[in-house]
């Protein structure tokens, strides 16, 4: 049980972590020197591969310029800020379907496997870099773009790449800025896009 928010270095194994409070958070300092080498059996050439249960009313936090693999299930309830290096997600549970992801400038969210969130954000008005791989596909707007600590429309003002999707569902406004060509960040994934249900702009 994490019941005080806390820093370690890369997260391992098959355990549970449970997240004890709505103010806890689990920060992963995940540095290059952590993730060169993979395990026996292990996934996406990263030896920071927790494919455990990670649970509870808090939420987690990934820092440090390497790789952070997750690939077990994610039920936990706060939500998951991407600061630093690469949080990469696998296996389709690694995060709740209703809970906000947001990815700061210079940092990457690695979807292996298709994944639902909630709200997919920036961190202080500039987004990171969302890689969704071949045959992925990213579903958005889980939290219907209103609860968990978000009101109305969610915008994501970063790059999306990689050859998978997104999918956009829910009854709110999904919001992607300056992925067009008319602001540094850009946008050159070939997957198809969809909207199931509220409004992508």
């Amino acid at each position: 049980d994490v019941k005080a928010s806390e820093t370690i270095g890369p997260l391992r194994g098959a355990g549970e972590v449970a997240l004890d409070g709505s103010d806890v958070r689990l920060t992963l300092d995940v540095d290059t020197d952590d993730d060169e080498s993979a395990p026996e059996g292990g996934s996406v050439g990263s030896n920071a591969n927790f494919f455990g249960v990670m649970s509870g009313t808090g939420g987690l936090t990934k820092t440090g310029d390497g790789n952070q693999l997750l690939s077990g299930t994610g039920t936990f309830d706060a939500r998951t800020d991407v600061l630093e290096g690469t949080l990469s997600l696998d296996d389709g549970m690694a995060i709740e379907d209703s809970r906000d992801v947001n990815v700061a400038a210079g940092a990457t969210l690695n979807v292996l496997s298709s994944e639902a969130i909630g709200k997919l954000g920036n961190i202080e008005d500039a987004g990171g870099t969302i890689d969704v791989d071949n045959g992925a596909v990213l579903t958005t707007g889980g939290n219907d773009a209103t609860g968990n600590a978000t009101i109305g429309a969610s915008t994501f003002s970063g790059n999306i790449t990689g050859l998978g999707g997104l999918t956009h569902q829910g009854t709110g406004e999904f919001i992607l800025q300056n992925l067009a060509g008319d602001g540094v960040p850009d946008s050159d994934f070939s997957g198809p896009t969809r909207v199931e249900n509220g409004t992508l702009t």
